[in-house]
């Protein structure tokens, strides 16, 4: 579960005027930090969800190249990494313009 607290923490790197470049790199140490500390793949998900869901918060930017800022600097678990956040681009992206992209 994601608390209260987690989200507005997270909510400080985040949005239309957030700096995208430090922001993405203290995200993704957080998401190493994360895979780290918690052996729950299922929890972590649902963490990483609201990762992704602040970080593109009030963006216009492409949400794939936004999710991408965090995901080039992840060293723990790419695979995994780039396979939720594929499926999250493709559950995220339901009418918009880049869902055709998303194979």
């Amino acid at each position: 579960m994601v608390t209260k607290e987690l989200k507005l923490l997270l909510s400080t790197v985040g949005g239309p005027i957030a700096d995208l470049y430090n922001n993405s790199q203290v995200l993704s140490i957080f998401v190493d930090m994360l895979w780290q500390e918690c052996s729950d793949i299922l929890k972590v998900k649902k963490i990483i969800n609201e990762v992704f869901t602040t970080f593109i918060k009030g963006r216009k930017e492409n949400q794939s190249k936004l999710i991408r800022l965090i995901l080039y600097r992840v060293k723990n678990r790419k695979t995994i990494m780039y396979d939720y956040a594929h499926q999250w681009l493709k559950g995220h992206s339901l009418g918009l313009p880049e869902f055709s992209s998303l194979k």
